[in-house]
């Protein structure tokens, strides 16, 4: 769940992780933040709180540096995933619900008014392809 009080529209954003995210994620706490209750914190913090980690610019430095995508900005991940389940004939509509968008893509304001379906099943069902997609394109 990542809160309204950090996403760029103001609404609360569910995104149900595919199993293979989810273990991901468990390893990388084992292995790199088991003391700390976040997968990702923040190393450097003057005070001796755990907290979550805010900025991921020595992340991209990495990235740049070790990749020849040297324009790389994390945002391309995003357009990258969207595109990827565009391929696999994901509607439009679950493609806006995953990204959150407001309104749902492709379809009229109107619509988007009074549609307030979560569409968390076709959310998982999507992120689940795409764990799959990204598990062939990996090996």
């Amino acid at each position: 769940v990542i809160p309204s009080e950090i996403t760029k529209n103001k609404t609360t954003h569910h995104v149900p992780l595919s199993d293979t995210a989810v273990g991901i994620l468990m390893y990388l706490k084992k292995e790199y933040s088991s003391d700390s209750k976040y997968v990702f914190s923040t190393p450097f913090d003057h005070t001796s709180e755990d907290v979550p980690i805010k900025r991921i610019d020595a992340s991209t430095r990495r990235i740049k540096n070790e990749t020849s995508v040297n324009d790389f900005r994390p945002h391309d991940v995003r357009r990258t995933v969207a595109t990827h389940l565009a391929k696999m004939r994901v509607r439009r509509t679950v493609l806006g619900k995953i990204l959150n968008h407001k309104g749902l893509s492709g379809d009229s304001g109107v619509t988007a008014i009074y549609d307030r379906y979560s569409y968390e099943n076709e959310k998982r069902e999507a992120l689940e392809k795409w764990a799959t997609k990204l598990k062939e394109i990996v090996s």
